[in-house]
């Protein structure tokens, strides 16, 4: 419901002048991110999982490590952005980056399906033309 809103409102904060409608955006843009971090987990232990139900950690640990990091490099990334533009452009850039998220994870979800694909031709042995018929049948 608010995953797909959390990118909107925080563009929206930069428009809207009045504060509580910011913190209205701002609200809308936590409750979108609070969704989206154990539904990530999630889906990132299913592309690890193996077919006996084992496997997904090293994945969920990668995905933790780039969300750790994002929350150590966010806050005084946008912090330079705002001292060396303005506020405003520092919380924009925070919306457009998060509007890019969809496209990217659209188009990683298109990448490993053509891999599991090609993966899964490759693996097929080939197929036996049908056999010669013996004696005229």
């Amino acid at each position: 419901m608010f995953g797909r809103r959390a990118p909107t409102a925080t563009q929206g904060s930069v428009i809207v002048p009045v504060a509580w409608l910011t913190y209205a955006g701002h609200v809308l843009a936590g409750g979108g991110v609070a969704f989206a971090f154990p539904v990530a987990l999630d889906l990132a232990g299913e592309v690890g999982r193996c077919s006996d139900g084992t496997g997904g950690e090293r994945e969920i640990g990668f995905v933790t490590t780039i969300a750790y990091s994002g929350f150590l490099i966010g806050p005084p990334m946008i912090g330079g952005v705002a001292e060396a533009t303005d506020l405003s452009f520092a919380v924009g850039f925070v919306g457009a980056v998060a509007m890019l998220i969809a496209p990217v994870v659209l188009a990683s979800a298109a990448a490993r399906r053509r891999e599991e694909t090609r993966r899964r031709t490759e693996a097929e042995p080939p197929r036996d033309p049908a056999p010669a018929r013996v004696g005229g049948w």
